[in-house]
């Protein structure tokens, strides 16, 4: 998978409700990649799905590593900063 010099976004949080009952209040959620997102209204369009959006969120940028820690359920503490050079990412 070639992702070099693509800006890939994707959703991590905390579920607080899922009327499709694929989550409980409190899992975590790790989306495929957004589609559209839509600042006023706080919804959040990916391949599969609609997400509305609650509260204040954070931009992070993990490595792809972070990532993927992230998306098998491990979360860290990642950089809510953009890198300065895209070469010292791992």
């Amino acid at each position: 998978m070639d992702l070099e010099g693509k800006d890939v976004q994707f959703l991590y949080r905390t579920v607080v409700s899922d009327y499709k009952r694929r989550w409980q209040y409190g899992d975590y959620v790790f989306t495929s990649a957004v589609v559209k997102f839509d600042e006023e209204t706080g919804l959040v369009k990916t391949k599969n799905s609609l997400y509305c959006l609650q509260g204040n969120g954070e931009e992070v940028f993990p490595t792809l590593r972070e990532a993927a820690r992230l998306r098998s359920g491990r979360p860290g503490d990642y950089s809510s900063r953009p890198p300065t050079d895209p070469d010292v990412r791992n």
